[in-house]
């Protein structure tokens, strides 16, 4: 860090040490030579610049010669501390050469200004630490990320090697919503989403006792292959005034409306997410809402497709609107009751489209027994009674 302005001192160093004892390059010959090899190899070092070389043959100097401890080898060796960025011992050894030698030595001006450089050399030392861990923080969280990257692919080709269908991707997706309680369908694609995986790996494994992961496994696989997806079950009215049952229908009144509701009977397996509802509402005379019909709530149907219901032997087109399936052929008028009164002549309906989890055709099932007297209630309770031509 001095080196090169102290190449003078040091020769007169080298000139100062020629009546030493050297070090034990060669213990066989006299000391005299020893003492010229000695300083032959610290003047190569101090002529190189090499601080560590220099350290070593100081050390070795001293070892063979303890009188040799002061003088300008301490100043030497401070020079040498400095350049290697030993600051604070070097400044311990600056401080012994100033007391134990000062002015007596021709380094002493240079000494003097190193002392001067100590603060600066001390930041700077302080800088470069700072900059040498960041650099190796860096790296080690370079190093972590591509072990994590290298690990994530190899559990991801390993998950890849499953060769998981879409029904089975589509069945585990369902299996992890149902277990968080979420009651609506889950939007369908191929591939598990990052917060998915972040509920399987946290929740879901750990709840039934099989090794954590984000990416599954063959025995993450034979798990929910064994699995039978329960529909989560029909909404439940929240607080209602009155229900009344009349066969398979139910009528439900609260402070706003009365309606009636049958659970789907029969529906095609894997292709329902929330087990469907048939349900018929209306609303007191004060508000502005009349009557709504949903046949299937909430409906599975692909709404690209065509939906029919079955009743009775005949076949009646309905209407997607809304995200609802409405008792209407699509462009027909909305106040057609054609549906509602073949309900009341029948025991049973289907509706029939596509599933938009499957991309099958697919059923839903209700039974019409109760349905009559459930709706007559519905209008009487909510004092409706006008609505009752609907199914007459």
């Amino acid at each position: 860090m001095r080196m090169t302005a102290h190449l003078r001192v040091r020769a007169m160093f080298v000139v100062a040490m020629m009546n030493f004892a050297p070090m034990a390059v060669a213990q066989d010959l006299p000391p005299e030579v020893q003492i010229d090899m000695a300083m032959a190899a610290l003047e190569r070092a101090m002529l190189a610049g090499d601080d560590g070389e220099i350290l070593e043959r100081i050390g070795a100097l001293r070892d063979l010669a303890p009188e040799l401890a002061g003088g300008d080898l301490l100043f030497f060796e401070a020079t040498a501390l400095a350049g290697q960025g030993d600051i604070e011992e070097a400044e311990q050894v600056l401080n012994r050469f100033l007391s134990e030698v000062g002015q007596q030595s021709a380094s002493y001006e240079d000494a003097l200004a190193l002392m001067l450089d100590i603060p600066a050399l001390r930041q700077a030392k302080a800088e470069a630490d700072r900059i040498a861990a960041a650099e190796r923080q860096a790296e080690e969280q370079r190093r972590r990320e591509e072990a994590a990257q290298a690990e994530e692919e190899r559990l991801r080709a390993g998950e890849a090697a499953l060769n998981l269908t879409s029904a089975e991707i589509r069945h585990i997706r369902w299996l992890l919503y149902r277990h968080a309680g979420e009651v609506r369908m889950p939007v369908l694609v191929r591939e598990l989403s990052d917060a998915e995986r972040d509920y399987l790996e946290e929740h879901y494994l750990p709840d039934v006792g099989l090794p954590a992961a984000r990416y599954l496994t063959a025995v993450h696989a034979r798990h929910f292959r064994s699995q039978v997806f329960v529909p989560v079950p029909p909404d439940e009215a929240s607080d209602p005034v009155r229900t009344v049952t009349s066969g398979d229908w139910t009528m439900i009144e609260d402070q706003r409306f009365c309606w009636i509701e049958t659970p789907a009977s029969d529906f095609t397996r894997g292709a329902v997410y929330q087990h469907p509802v048939f349900k018929m509402i209306v609303e007191r005379p004060r508000y502005e809402m009349g009557f709504d019909t949903n046949i299937v709530l909430p409906h599975p149907f692909d709404e690209s497709r065509g939906v029919n219901a079955t009743i009775n032997g005949r076949t009646f087109p309905l209407s997607f609107v809304n995200g609802r399936v409405w008792p209407f052929a699509p462009g027909a008028s909305p106040t057609t009751n054609a549906v509602h009164k073949a309900i009341r002549a029948a025991e049973s309906v289907t509706i029939e489209g596509t599933s938009s989890a499957t991309g099958q055709t697919m059923t839903v099932s209700y039974s019409a027994i109760g349905f009559t007297r459930a709706f007559y209630l519905m209008t009487e309770y909510c004092n409706r009674e006008e609505l009752q031509v609907w199914i007459e």
